[in-house]
């Protein structure tokens, strides 16, 4: 299931660089999964990784944020990503599941809009 979510991933990121300007907002993601070897893993913890953190965030002029966590198909959170769904918007963020390129792009086109 991953492979697919890396693929919903890379057509939603290539969408927003082809279509967005970096003057009106800027998506960059956050490298949480994958293989690690142990001390990698450990290394990066006291960096500062956190389990479930969004797949992508998008910043948007006058400080608004979006945390987006990418699902294909019937793919659902796991235990962490609901915890850092809960966190963020306890703190006053925006955060959507998006399981489609579609919806990705309304999500963008929304927020995109509302700030011009």
């Amino acid at each position: 299931m991953r492979k697919l979510e890396s693929k919903l991933q890379k057509a939603c990121v290539k969408w927003f660089d082809e279509n967005i300007s970096p003057t009106q907002a800027f998506l960059f993601a956050v490298p949480n999964g994958g293989s690690r070897h142990k001390l990698e893993a450990y290394n990066l913890k006291l960096e500062g990784l956190k389990a479930g953190v969004a797949d992508l965030i998008l910043i948007l002029s006058g400080g608004t944020t979006v945390f987006i966590e990418l699902k294909h198909g019937k793919g659902t959170q796991s235990k962490h990503q609901k915890q850092f769904e809960q966190i963020a918007k306890n703190l006053g963020f925006n955060y959507y599941v998006v399981k489609n390129t579609h919806d990705f792009k309304m999500v963008i086109s929304f927020f995109v809009s509302k700030t011009f």
